[in-house]
């Protein structure tokens, strides 16, 4: 399987030759640059997250067909939230699983809710945050179904829950950019 370094360091060097002539020509302040700069680490972190290692050995593919009868795929909105939630309560364990799973949904979009009104004047609004937060996460999910189909097996699951708290996560973000960064940027001190 390919490992996260390798795809992040490519990304990095994608992003570094395609940031140095709008640098140049535009003429963006230092703190702008940090910001993209900043930006474009974590989008290059979600890629990562959510898509590597990428099943690339033959043997270990051949072996997970076996084992998988059905990709997992969830279209009920909250079920695997409340499958975990009853988890949870029922045998005590599980708030590792709770927590990964729930929390890290939530916090890999809080920066998306902040980012977005920093860098782009139009995507202000609370409506263009979510709308942004929800197509982000819609294309990952979607991604992760087609790599399952290619794969031939459940390399990654489909879960319409992921795609809720990623946007709650999201929400959260654009309501910490409003209480914390937007006095900030206001005060000309961001």
């Amino acid at each position: 399987m390919l490992t996260y370094v390798a795809p992040a360091i490519f990304l990095a060097f994608v992003y570094l030759l395609s940031i140095i002539p709008f640098h140049q020509t535009v003429g963006i302040t230092k703190k702008q640059h940090l910001l993209m700069a900043s930006f474009a680490i974590y989008v290059i972190a979600v890629i990562c997250l959510t898509f590597f290692p990428l099943p690339v050995d033959q043997n270990l593919i051949e072996e997970n067909q076996q084992l998988e009868t059905s990709y997992r795929w969830n279209t009920s909105p909250l079920t695997s939230i409340m499958q975990i939630w009853h988890t949870t309560q029922i045998d005590g364990f599980g708030y590792g699983l709770a927590l990964k799973n729930l929390g890290g949904n939530i916090l890999l979009f809080v920066p998306l809710g902040f980012y977005l009104p920093l860098l782009v004047r139009r995507t202000r609004s609370f409506f263009i945050v979510v709308l942004c937060g929800l197509i982000f996460s819609t294309a990952i999910e979607s991604t992760q179904g087609l790599l399952n189909y290619f794969v031939g097996y459940n390399y990654r699951s489909v879960d319409i829950d992921d795609i809720i708290l990623n946007v709650l996560g999201a929400m959260l973000g654009y309501a910490f950019y409003r209480i914390a960064l937007r006095p900030l940027l206001k005060r000309g001190k961001l």
